[in-house]
């Protein structure tokens, strides 16, 4: 019996072990983008999976090929990239992203202007769910 239960524990400390500070987000919803020099106007759905990992403070999303730091973290809300506000001759650029933690929508902001195309916005708004942490894959590099 002693085998089976170090066999048993042995099992079960090799698996990963995810806690309440791990997991995906599966965020979907609407992508509004407006460009003033063409006119054009859309919206269309979107769907993003984002990993998150608040015990190390890293997120990626899709099939994560960067891994990110956290900008913020908060109780009632999540930003996954620092706010930009970025102010040149040629261009202006002001970015702003959250996920609300306590109702799971999301906002993503981008407002831009350059000489070339003029002012441009595109704003995702959606919601949230919580899914079971897929984890940070292991990248093989020659270097």
């Amino acid at each position: 019996m002693k085998v089976l239960a170090l066999v048993a524990a042995a099992t079960i400390a090799a698996q990963p072990q995810h806690t309440e500070e791990q997991f995906n987000l599966v965020c979907s919803g609407t992508m509004h983008s407006y460009f003033e020099q063409t006119g054009s106007v859309k919206d269309e759905p979107y769907t993003y999976t984002y990993r998150i990992d608040l015990k190390s403070g890293k997120w990626c999303e899709a099939d994560c090929r960067v891994v990110n730091p956290i900008a913020e973290v908060q109780p009632t809300f999540l930003r996954l990239r620092p706010d930009r506000n970025e102010d040149a001759p040629t261009h202006r650029e002001k970015w702003t992203s959250l996920i609300d933690r306590t109702n799971g929508t999301e906002i993503v902001m981008v407002e831009g202007w350059d000489n070339l195309l003029g002012n441009s916005t595109m704003t995702w708004k959606g919601t949230c769910e919580r899914q079971p942490f897929t984890g940070f894959p292991e990248v093989k590099t020659k270097f």
